[in-house]
């Protein structure tokens, strides 16, 4: 129904139909992710689902023909909210966090001349990982709208080009069935060159961002240029963003310029293990 909206497939042609039917409820729900809100749309779902016959007379009737897709839709809209740990906006705690929760501390240092009233949770150890979503320590913390919206994101960016990449396949296949060449070479070829070149390397990026070591730990104060910082805040700060690799990809090809060439001359966290920040980075930094 959805499909014959944009366009009745002809016959022999590939009908992207079998794949929307997964494809279109799971996307509805990394948009819509709530376990409270999905589980009130699954639920209407199931009640159009199994009480069809009776309710062809009644006042919901027009909503009977798309009592399939509710369904899957409130599930995925659970599971992905189950996934981003919201139940009606609010995170939920199913199991153990990785962060003493009830044992907040003080951020600031007791010779840190900010005097910033910031806290922080102690982290159980390294080797700790929530098992499934995300953590509900980041429900408490001030950050918490920027973390959850970049996850989101990410996650509806890599879906999205995978969706984009399907359907320039299936149009692949239909231009051979057809044996139009020019709409396979100039159209299809062309397409995923430009794609998957772009957004596809983006999506390397965002891979390769989530597996960077983070020195989120280091509470070392660093004097550099005459400001007192956390060393753990300036080797973050050296972390390129996915963006600006991007413009660089198209403008300069892809080499940083400035401090951030030199976050890739660290292989990791565990090699700054011992060495002050002067050692790993050159005195040049602060310039």
């Amino acid at each position: 129904m959805i499909v014959d909206t944009y366009g009745i497939p002809s016959y022999q042609e590939a009908n992207p139909t079998p794949v929307s039917i997964v494809t279109f409820p799971f996307m509805f729900g990394m948009m819509f992710g709530d376990m409270g809100h999905g589980s009130i749309l699954a639920m209407f779902g199931l009640f159009l689902t199994m009480f069809n016959d009776k309710l062809k007379k009644s006042a919901v009737k027009d909503l009977l023909q798309v009592r399939y897709f509710l369904l899957m839709m409130g599930c995925s809209s659970f599971y992905c909210g189950f996934m981003y740990n919201e139940f009606f906006a609010m995170p939920i705690q199913v199991f153990d966090s990785c962060y003493e929760i009830n044992d907040k501390k003080p951020w600031t240092l007791a010779d840190d001349p900010t005097g910033k009233g910031n806290y922080y949770y102690p982290r159980k150890g390294f080797g700790c990982n929530y098992p499934f979503g995300v953590d509900p320590v980041w429900g408490l913390t001030t950050t918490n709208l920027t973390f959850t919206n970049g996850i989101k994101m990410k996650l509806s960016v890599i879906m999205g080009i995978v969706h984009m990449t399907i359907g320039v396949l299936m149009k692949g296949t239909n231009a051979v069935f057809r044996k139009d060449w020019p709409t396979l070479i100039f159209e299809v070829i062309t397409g995923l060159t430009m794609l998957l070149g772009l957004f596809g390397w983006m999506d390397l990026l965002i891979f390769g961002k989530w597996f960077f070591p983070l020195n989120f730990n280091s509470r070392v104060v660093q004097s550099v240029g005459g400001v007192s910082e956390y060393e753990g805040d300036l080797y973050n700060r050296l972390v390129p963003s996915v963006i600006n690799i991007m413009i660089t990809t198209v403008f300069s090809g892809g080499v940083p310029s400035g401090p951030t060439q030199y976050a890739f001359l660290v292989s990791g966290v565990m090699e700054m293990k011992g060495k002050t920040f002067a050692e790993v980075y050159p005195p040049s930094i602060d310039q």
